[in-house]
């Protein structure tokens, strides 16, 4: 199973939807396509281009007309004594053979809309690259807290046995001073990494627009690689190798 790094946000998620189960990048990055504003207008503007060219293209079709007419004359009688009346009906079917200006307002039309398809594919590429850096700077952010953490339960066991052994004598009071320091320090060092990961949290809600409780950590399974062989192996390999060529040769 997966091991899942919880993030630690604390109130300041108080009042904000989030996600119920732990996501990992490809579903962060398809949660973003849905809901960054940026790349839906990008998205918007493409169709309406595509759009467009529909539209510039429907004069060079050819044109129907419909009509139609209805006469009636009251009080007057035709030679066979009966009031007069007339309906008429048309229709029109117009073509225009060729209209310069028309078909280079077809040409510009579907020029722009390459260009808005192009522009809407370089915003995607974006939008992967900054999901890709605020994924990761959430996942540095917590293990840079969780080894801060570390160090703060350590050095406090440090300093609480430097007071122990001074009490009973055994050290001065600098080395209780000096464990003290190093103890503030490394306090203040967690303020800086929560403060951090508060950023990195809040940089993920602004691409993605979701706040997310937990993330999936990478499976490093995936990105091991062998470990080198020694020296020896390696010149062994290469003088069987060469033995190889040379025989063929």
């Amino acid at each position: 199973m997966k091991k899942l790094l919880p993030i630690l946000i604390g109130l300041s998620l108080s009042g904000f939807s989030t996600l119920s189960q732990a996501e990992n990048l490809m579903q962060v990055y398809q949660q973003a396509r849905l809901s960054n504003p940026e790349l839906r207008k990008s998205a918007a503007d493409r169709d309406a281009a595509f759009e467009k060219i529909n539209e510039a293209r429907s004069p060079l079709l050819p044109q129907l007309g419909l009509g139609a007419d209805y006469t009636y004359s009251n009080g007057y009688r035709d030679a066979n004594g009966i009031n007069s009346n007339a309906t008429s009906a048309s229709l029109q079917l117009t073509q225009t053979l060729f209209d310069m200006s028309k078909w280079r307002a077809l040409t510009l039309q579907e020029k722009a809309a390459g260009i808005q398809d192009v522009t809407y594919q370089t915003d995607q590429q974006t939008l992967i690259l900054n999901t890709a850096n605020a994924y990761f700077k959430v996942l540095n952010a917590i293990d840079v807290l969780s080894y801060t953490q570390a160090q703060k339960e350590a050095i406090y066991r440090q300093l609480d046995q430097t007071t122990q052994r001074f009490n009973v004598g055994l050290v001065a009071i600098t080395d209780v001073q000096n464990a003290r320091a190093q103890y503030d320090t490394v306090l203040a060092n967690e303020v800086t990494a929560r403060n951090n990961l508060d950023n990195a949290v809040e940089e993920l809600r602004q691409v993605t627009g979701n706040y997310y409780p937990e993330l999936a950590s990478l499976n490093v399974e995936h990105f091991k690689t062998d470990k080198p062989k020694a020296v020896n192996a390696l010149l062994k390999e290469a003088k069987t190798v060469t033995c190889r060529y040379c025989r063929r040769v």
